[in-house]
Order: structure tokens, then C-alpha cells, then sequence
């Protein structure tokens, strides 16, 4: 009720905006914004603070349950600030769409647009104070007290968690820890007469690793909380003390010691290191941080179902050594009264390891129910140990390995059957429409492919799964390097680029797939994550393109434009390599100039003949030479780089270029033989830019259409007045339903949640109110209360499908918002009802309107929205 607009407008209106709100939880140190970046998010911090920093990363301000970048959303403007989390939040954002869609539904537009024209000033005035602090903090000197004062020096003393001393750390207490759980109940058991020295010296050793382990804890070792690492030494330490201090300080009281001095028998000093069997509480946080471990060092990952058999492996072989022990010393009291099963099995000469031996058979195939055995089960006692004993078995053995195995083996071949149905149902669906051999072989590949080297994992779904936050970490790892050296971006500052970062998606490119073309249009810009792409210029030159090659004939007009048209031609011929300091991997080089690179095939030997021939324009006089060693599961590793400067006497001629390293340092040699040719008249004349890439193997890339480009160009081009630009695209609304002022919504729309109207339904805006979310989501955001999960039961609408893809981390009080009728666009001088032939194709049985896939839309997902039949014809 306190935001710009909202505050002037009926509380109907409230509700709708409230029912598009999506509720989105932020980790401490996430980003919800950077500086400069397109605000097409309105935020409602519920719980939790956000830190607004400086572009150098200082903060000038906290804010704590309040409406975010409120100023920016409805001015369309970049954001003036970066915006961080503190600690954990809950926010609730609407995005631009669903403003925009809102304000059209309810009629609305003038009456924004007239309210914007009056407050604006009050808009500006509180983005104009965020830039005044920004820049007060950037050039005075508290910037540079705030820096020192912000910047954390871990001290050497402090170990962090993913050190190597840390993980060995915990790897040995792990094994400890087992040390205990089998040796303490042993020794219960197990011991007669007096305590042995190497007893104590054993102990001693093992308890001394515990004692200097709690002083680690306290004093040394840096933990991670809610995502955040804690290296303060007074941070770590109380939050040891308020977790686990107390159970590890009395895990390492020396009560067996006290006994020893006090000469008590071997029997009770067993008895006394039950202190120390506390300590085996730790074993599942150890053989966490060992799974991790394993995986950190050898990128080997262990899945969930495995990991859980190995826990239950472990878990029934020390129950069994502890009923083993138990059973023994049960047999052992109950002996020296003439009873018991140690002596009716004649087993009290025999040795500990044979009875030890016995009573572990016992326990065997008593915890696993097998019930084969002839140790014979004597006494009261001793028969209700047993029946404790199959009573925890059944439970574990029984219940647990069979419900894991299960799992593990229900989700193979869930897995498997959906793969075998895919290929079955791609293979009748060729052979109805006779599709060539050669395509259906490729098809067939494709499916191999998916089922072996991706094992079933789609990009797009994992990415939808996560944050916003964490989307665009992992889209600006991938893709904002290359666009920010691109020269087509040159204009955008970083917040601009990461805007176009977010905008993109996955692709998978098939073999033989064109990306671009020449002399063809090329509707998208790419980024190559990894795989083989093939580049052919104007004049028949061929060439491998890098990781992080960005692809496009925008991409190739705006290099040339920036550095010039080439008129020569620069041939690197690779002949060997030596010197280099490889150790795992094979070598391949890439040669860059300007925003342009491409590499050679990876090599297996030093002996190379290898040809990478590029374009130079006037001015390119300088060539970079980078050695790189490939890694199959991992970032290709750097060798080192060698500058080349062009120069005449150098044509035609073998060199030899000394690789740098990124400490300066000498890592090796490149010989290469360089010819500079000039191109002729008629080639210069041509002027052209544009190449053909396409993929010679399965090549994973990140998407972006060139519409929605020139979407987000047209949002940070200079214009005078925010209000005009408001008032142009309320009017391109108007006029044309499928605009949308938004690049990416980040709301997980669903493909197939389509509604059909019913004859009773007769108003657009009625109909839209029909498909609210969950009922009580208003209430939530306008009273507190919490949302009631009931979904609004309606006549109205009969929905088909159901929401898919919701995000686990995303807590939405509603399900995703179905497609809505929309009104059919006519002119003034046309009837409803027309004889004149349409393109348009329609579905007479289902009672739908088929867009015209030839329509240009955002997406795929758009043009196939099904719209009312009665709505498109009018009918009352």
C-alpha cells in the first residue's frame, strides 16, 4: 500500500499485484542486483537485510523490511547501486510482466502514465540520492578508510574449511572415530586381569588426538554457516560453543586414567572409556566431509543411492560388532553361575579371537534374520538380547537395505524404461512419416548422446531449479568474460552485459548444425561452453573456434567496424612445442587478435602441423599465442601466453616465442612460421565479415535471440524523458498484446497449462481474476497472514496440465499463473465475422486458435499459446 502507484490505486487492483508476486529466498552474500544492470524486479524484502554497496564493493547503506530499487522499476532506469544480502532473506519480487499486464487489465495505462508525469520528480530525487552516496563513497576519503575497514585478513594461524590440512584433518578423526566404535566395546567385553601398557599408550594416543582436535575448533578452525564463512576467531568459536563444546569436552575427560592410577581392573577401565564412545556421534559429519573431499580432489561424485548403502554397510557391521561383544559378555557372567552359551558351546578354554569369532557369527545371522546357526542361546538374558537383537535387525537390514536397494534400483529403471519409451516412440513416429535414413541415425545419436555422456541432465532444468542469484553466477562464469572483450558490447557497462548474461539459455548444437551462415540471416548470438565448432570464412579458410567464442554476424559486423576490414591475411603453421610442464592432459593453442580467437586440435605429441589462419586490418600488429592443456571434467588448465608482435622481417620465417606464465616465469616454447599475405582488390572490395560455423561434434552453448537484444539495447539507449519512454511501450502494449517489455521473465512458466473458457465466461479481466493463485496469497502480503494452500476451486476455467518445474528453493504461495484469453486485435473498418480467407489454421475439434508460428515472438513457448475460439471470433 506504500509503493509509488499502487498506494493511489483500489484494493481489487492490490490483490492482483499481490497474487504475481513470487516469493524468493537469498543465501547471505548472494546478489540481487548489480550496478548497472536492467531493473526489471521490484523487491519487497520481507525478512532479512540487503547491503547496498558501491561498485567497488563498499557498503553505504542496510535495508531492513522496506520496497527495493522502487525507483528504478517504474522509471525504467539501470540500477544505481549493487544490492547484496546479509544474511538470510525472504523477498518477494514482481517482475515488469506481470506490472505491465496488470496495468493494460485494468485499464489503467493513462492513469499511470499521468501519475508518473506528476511524481516523477519524487522518483528521481530518491535515485539521484543513491547516486550522490555512490559517489560520495567512491571518491572521498572514507572510501578508502570503508575498504580498510571492510577488508578481512585471514590470519595464517586460521584453517579453512576446504584446505588440505583441514580435509586430512577430518579424514583422520573419521578413522579415530571408528577407532573407538569397534575398540572400546571390545575391550568391555573382551579384557581380564590388569590394564597392559600398550593399552594406555594406545588410549593415550587416541584421546590425545581429540583433545588437540577441540583446541583446533576453538582456536584454528574456520567453519561455513548458512553459506557464509565465518573466519573471526570469536564468530567460530562461540558457535563451538553453542554446538557441540560440551559433548566433545566430555568425550575427553580422562576418567580411564584416574582408574588406571587408582589400579582398577582391565574390565573397569574398559567400562571408565565409555566417556570417550561419545565421540562416535561425529562418524556421519566425518564421512560427509570425505564425500566432499573425494569429490573436491578427484571430481569423482558419489551419488546419493550408493553413499546410502555404504552408510547401512557400515552401520550393520558395527551393530553387529556391538551385539558380538554384548553377546560375549552376557555369556561371560552368565557362565561363572555353571550357565550360559560360552559354556554349552565348550567355548570358555578356547581363545578371545574364537570366541570373538563365534559370537560375530552369531550376530550376523541373528541382526540379518537369516536364523542359520547352532550357537546355542541358553539363558533368559541371553534370549532377550537375541530378540532385541532381530527386532533391530529387521529394522535395519531388513527395512533399510531393501527400501535403498529399491530406490536405487526403481529410479535405474524408471530412468531406463523413459529412455526406452523415448527411442521407441522416435523410431514409429520416423517410420509413419518416413523420415530419411540419414536423419533418423542422427536422431538415434542424439538420444545415445543424452543417455550416456549427459546421463539424462538437462542445462535448462538444473538452471531453472536454482536462485536468480545463483542462475546468473553460473551464466556469468560461462559467458561474461567473452561478451565483455566482445567489441558489440563495447557500449554496455558491466551492469549492461550482465543483463544480456541473464537473458541467455542452454543450447545443444547436434553435429553437422549451422550456427551461422553466410549471405543468411543469423537470428542469435552464441557463447561456446564446450565442444568442437568449425568456422569457414568468405575466402574458403577453415578454423576451430575456442571455449568462450562468441558467435554471431553482429558479433562479427561490430569487430570489424571497431578494428576495420581486413585487407591481409596472418598464417600461424604450428610445427612444435617443448619445455612444457604437463603433468596430466594434452596441449592445444589458441591464437587471438582483437576480439577474435581460434585454436588448434588438441595435440598428444610435441610434434605438431597445425595451420590457423586469420584476418588483419591496419593496425593489427600484435597476436597473442596461448598454450592451455586440456582437462575432460575440468577448466582447461593455462600454460602460458606468448605476445607476438607483427612485423615485416618476421614474414615467411620460423620463430620460436617464449610462453609467460601468470607469474612472469618461463613455461615452455612454441615454434610456429608466420606468412602475411595481402588480400587482393577484389576481396577488400567484398567487405564481408560474416562466417559459417557449424558443429562438428555436440557443442554446448548459451543463446541469446537478437530480438530480444535489441530489447535490451533499446532499454539502455539514451532518451529524454522516462516518461516518453514509459508512454511508448504502454502504447506498443496497447497495440500489440504479445509485446512484452521484459527479455527473461523469472517465473517458471509451464508449457502445457493451457485453460480453455467455458460459455459462461464472457469478460477477459473476470476470467484473468479466476486464475489467481493460492487462495490467501493476498492476505499474506496485505495482512501478514500466512498463505492457506487451497487453490481457488472456479467454473470459469477448465485447466489442462498441470505446473511443472517449480523450484525447491522457491517457497511460491501460489501455482504458476495459466495463459490467459486475450482479445482478438481487429481494425475499426473490419467486421467480427469475416469470409475473407485467413491464414490462421484452427482447430475445430479442440475449439482453438493456432498462432501462426511464422510470427515472430520471444519464444517458442509464446507462439504456441493456445488461444479462445469464441474470443477470436467474437462469439456472444
Amino acid at each position: 500500500k506504500d509503493t509509488f502507484f499502487f498506494k493511489e490505486c483500489h484494493s481489487d487492483f492490490l490483490y492482483s499485484i499481490a497474487d504475481s508476486l513470487i516469493l524468493e529466498v537469498y543465501l547471505p552474500g548472494e546478489i540481487l542486483f548489480v550496478t548497472g544492470e536492467r531493473c526489471n524486479l521490484l523487491y519487497y524484502l520481507y525478512t532479512g537485510d540487503v547491503n547496498l554497496l558501491t561498485p567497488k564493493g563498499v557498503k553505504f547503506k542496510t535495508m531492513t523490511r522496506c520496497t527495493i530499487a522502487e525507483s528504478s522499476f517504474f522509471c525504467r532506469t539501470p540500477h544505481p547501486c549493487t544490492a547484496q544480502a546479509a544474511n538470510n532473506c525472504e523477498i518477494f519480487q514482481l517482475h515488469e510482466v506481470d506490472f505491465w499486464s496488470n496495468i493494460r487489465d485494468r485499464g489503467l495505462c493513462d492513469g499511470f502514465i499521468t501519475h508518473l508525469e506528476t511524481h516523477i520528480a519524487s522518483l528521481q530525487k530518491s535515485t539521484d540520492s543513491i547516486v550522490k552516496m555512490v559517489e560520495n563513497f567512491s571518491s572521498s576519503k572514507m572510501n578508502k578508510m570503508l575498504v580498510i575497514e571492510r577488508t578481512t585478513n585471514i590470519p595464517c594461524d586460521i584453517i579453512l574449511p576446504d584446505s588440505k590440512i583441514r580435509q586430512s584433518w577430518d579424514i583422520v578423526a573419521l578413522f579415530v572415530a571408528l577407532a573407538y566404535a569397534f575398540n572400546i566395546p571390545w575391550q568391555v567385553s573382551f579384557a581380564q586381569g590388569r590394564v597392559g601398557l600398550d593399552w594406555i599408550m594406545l588410549d593415550g594416543i587416541l584421546d590425545l588426538f581429540f583433545i588437540l582436535d577441540v583446541y583446533a575448533r576453538c582456536r584454528h578452525f574456520a567453519i561455513v554457516k548458512d553459506g557464509f564463512l565465518i573466519t573471526s576467531r570469536a564468530e567460530f568459536q562461540e558457535l563451538y560453543f553453542a554446538r557441540s563444546f560440551v559433548p566433545d569436552l566430555i568425550s575427553i575427560m580422562p576418567v580411564s586414567v584416574f582408574g588406571w592410577v587408582c589400579g582398577v581392573d582391565a574390565r573397569t577401565y574398559a567400562f571408565m572409556r565409555l566417556v570417550q564412545f561419545s565421540r562416535i556421534r561425529s562418524i556421519g559429519a566425518y564421512l560427509g566431509n570425505l564425500v566432499e573431499t573425494i569429490h573436491a580432489r578427484t571430481k569423482i561424485t558419489i551419488s546419493t543411492g550408493y553413499l546410502r548403502i555404504f552408510q547401512i554397510f557400515l552401520l550393520v557391521l558395527i551393530f553387529c560388532h556391538w551385539f558380538a561383544c554384548i553377546f560375549h559378555l552376557i555369556g561371560d557372567e552368565e557362565s561363572s553361575a555353571g550357565n550360559g552359551w560360552l559354556l554349552a558351546d565348550s567355548l570358555l578354554e578356547e581363545s578371545i579371537n574364537a570366541r570373538y569369532l563365534r559370537a560375530l557369527y552369531w550376530a550376523f545371522y541373528t541382526a540379518t534374520t537369516v536364523g542359520f546357526g547352532s550357537v546355542p542361546v541358553v539363558t533368559i538374558g541371553e534370549r532377550i538380547f537375541a530378540m532385541f537383537v532381530m527386532l533391530v535387525g529387521a529394522v535395519i537390514c531388513d527395512a533399510g537395505i531393501t527400501a535403498v536397494l529399491t530406490s536405487l534400483i526403481s529410479r535405474l529403471d524408471v530412468q531406463a524404461g523413459t529412455n526406452s519409451r523415448r527411442i521407441c516412440c522416435s523410431k514409429q513416429f520416423m517410420l509413419s512419416y518416413s523420415v530419411p535414413n540419414e536423419l533418423q541415425n542422427r536422431i538415434l545419436q542424439f538420444y545415445e548422446y543424452a543417455d550416456t555422456e549427459l546421463s539424462n541432465i538437462d542445462d535448462a532444468s538444473i538452471l531453472s531449479d536454482l536462485s536468480i542469484s545463483l542462475k546468473s553466477s553460473i551464466l556469468a562464469n560461462f559467458c561474461f568474460r567473452p561478451l565483455r572483450d566482445c567489441h558489440a558490447f563495447d557500449t554496455f557497462s558491466d551492469g549492461g552485459i550482465r543483463t544480456i548474461v541473464n537473458s541467455m539459455q542452454p543450447y545443444l548444437a547436434v553435429p553437422g548444425e549451422y550456427i551461422s551462415q553466410i549471405s543468411k540471416a543469423c537470428r542469435a548470438i552464441y557463447v561456446l561452453q564446450r565442444g568442437r565448432l568449425v568456422y569457414t570464412n568468405e575466402r574458403g579458410f577453415k578454423g576451430n573456434l575456442p571455449s568462450g567464442a562468441v558467435i554471431g554476424h553482429v558479433v562479427t559486423k561490430a569487430e570489424v567496424e571497431t578494428v576495420g576490414y581486413p585487407n591481409k591475411t596472418c598464417s600461424l603453421e604450428f610445427n612444435s612445442m617443448s619445455g612444457l610442464r604437463i603433468k596430466n592432459g594434452n596441449p592445444f593453442i589458441i591464437a587471438k587478435h582483437g576480439g577474435c580467437a581460434y585454436c588448434t586440435n588438441v595435440k598428444r605429441t610435441s610434434d605438431w602441423c597445425e595451420r590457423v589462419v586469420m584476418s588483419l586490418s591496419d593496425g593489427s600488429d600484435e597476436i597473442s599465442i596461448t598454450v592451455k592443456i586440456w582437462q575432460k571434467n575440468s577448466a582447461h588448465v593455462t600454460v602460458g601466453i606468448a605476445c607476438v608482435s607483427l612485423t615485416d622481417d618476421m614474414a615467411d620465417k620460423m620463430h620460436q616465442f617464449e610462453l609467460k606464465d601468470d607469474q612472469g616465469k618461463t613455461a615452455g616454447f612454441v615454434k610456429a612460421r608466420i606468412t602475411i599475405s595481402p588480400l587482393s582488390e577484389e576481396e577488400i572490395a567484398g567487405r564481408l565479415h560474416e562466417l559459417s560455423v557449424f558443429a562438428d561434434s555436440y557443442c554446448h552453448l548459451y543463446r541469446l535471440d537478437i530480438y530480444d537484444l535489441h530489447a535490451i539495447k533499446e532499454y539502455f539507449a539514451p532518451r529524454n524523458s522516462s516518461v516518453d519512454s514509459i508512454s511508448r511501450i504502454l502504447r506498443d502494449n496497447l497495440s500489440n498484446k504479445n509485446y512484452y517489455p521484459s527479455i527473461q521473465t523469472s517465473k517458471k512458466k509451464s508449457e502445457s497449462n493451457i485453460c480453455l473458457a467455458n460459455d459462461d465466461v464472457d469478460d477477459e479481466i473476470g476470467l484473468k481474476n479466476t486464475m489467481k493463485g493460492h487462495v490467501g496469497m493476498k492476505d499474506y502480503l496485505l495482512t501478514g497472514k500466512k498463505p492457506s494452500g487451497q487453490r481457488k476451486k472456479t467454473a470459469s476455467v477448465s485447466p489442462i496440465g498441470h505446473p511443472t518445474n517449480l523450484n525447491r528453493r522457491k517457497r511460491n504461495a501460489r501455482f504458476l499463473k495459466p495463459y490467459t484469453i486475450e482479445e482478438p486485435c481487429h481494425s475499426e473498418d473490419q467486421e467480427v465475422r469475416t469470409s475473407q480467407p485467413s491464414s490462421t489454421e484452427h482447430d475445430w475439434d479442440n475449439l482453438v486458435r493456432m498462432p501462426d508460428l511464422n510470427i515472430h515472438r520471444k519464444s517458442y513457448k509464446q507462439a504456441h499459446k493456445r488461444i479462445s475460439f469464441f474470443s477470436e471470433w467474437g462469439v456472444d
